[in-house]
């Protein structure tokens, strides 16, 4: 994958992930978590071709790793390490940067309508 494709499907993975799972028929568990087969099965259901090798590519790319915790990936245990430097529980985030959050969500979501790759 480019980093344009890499890039595109980060965003879309990210918004499944992050704000609207039932867009692809995704339940994620308690904590937020989806095994990458269930996440895979879904984004392909939903015309999105995207292999196990890509996913791992992708959340192994520098950009993604903070958007990461809520696929459950076997992938190694220094990323992992990385993730968790990344990782801010969203509840402890402040009003602003939830609120910066969903504006950015609203921009991936039009950016997504525009191209087609979502309806």
């Amino acid at each position: 994958m480019n980093d344009k494709e890499i890039t595109r499907t980060s965003k879309f993975l990210s918004l499944i992930l992050r704000h609207e799972p039932e867009r692809v028929g995704l339940k994620l568990g308690e904590a937020g978590w989806v095994s990458a087969e269930e996440l895979l099965q879904a984004v392909n259901r939903h015309g999105v071709s995207l292999t196990l090798d890509q996913l791992k590519h992708i959340v192994e790319h520098e950009q993604w790793m903070h958007w990461s915790q809520a696929v459950a990936v076997d992938v190694a245990d220094a990323t992992r390490v990385k993730w968790q430097r990344w990782r801010v529980d969203y509840s402890k985030l402040t009003d602003d940067l939830k609120e910066a959050d969903r504006v950015w969500a609203r921009r991936v979501v039009t950016l997504l309508r525009q191209r087609r790759l979502i309806p």
